[in-house]
Formats: structure tokens, C-alpha cells, sequence
């Protein structure tokens, strides 16, 4: 079983991908704008993009999947 990033096919692993690819896009928005504006950004930003990058990883990474994704056998019929 190689350790590769897939797109998940299950919905929770999918999900968790999803909302992880939103969350970093969020920080590099917010990020991008308060360093246009010249604000601040919290002093504890690392902690708070810990959460997205885990469920990027938990949905993506096979080994860190919730829901483990089965391949379809070569003679199952799938719809």
C-alpha cells in the first residue's frame, strides 16, 4: 500500500479535504489583505493553520483517512 495523495472519493474524507483547501485559502487571503493594508496579523497564526492543514492531510493521505476508500474490484459492477 503506497502512502500517495489521491482525491478522496468517500464523502467525510472529501469534506475534510474541502474544508482544509478553504481554510488555507482563507489565511492567504486575510493574510495578503492585512499586509496590503499594513495591519497586523495575530501573533498565534500558526496554531489556527494548523487546523485547516490537518484536514487537508486527514482527506487527502491515505494512511490519515477516516473513512478507509476501497478499490473497486476488476469484475465489481459500480454506478
Amino acid at each position: 500500500m503506497t502512502s500517495q495523495i489521491v482525491v478522496p472519493k468517500r464523502w467525510f474524507n472529501r469534506l475534510l479535504a474541502v474544508v482544509g483547501l478553504l481554510g488555507l485559502v482563507g489565511h492567504a487571503v486575510i493574510s495578503s489583505y492585512l499586509a496590503w493594508y499594513d495591519l497586523s496579523y495575530p501573533l498565534h497564526w500558526t496554531f489556527t493553520i494548523l487546523a485547516p492543514i490537518c484536514c487537508l492531510l486527514w482527506g487527502l493521505v491515505p494512511r490519515l483517512q477516516l473513512q478507509t476508500e476501497h478499490p473497486p474490484q476488476p469484475n465489481q459492477f459500480r454506478c
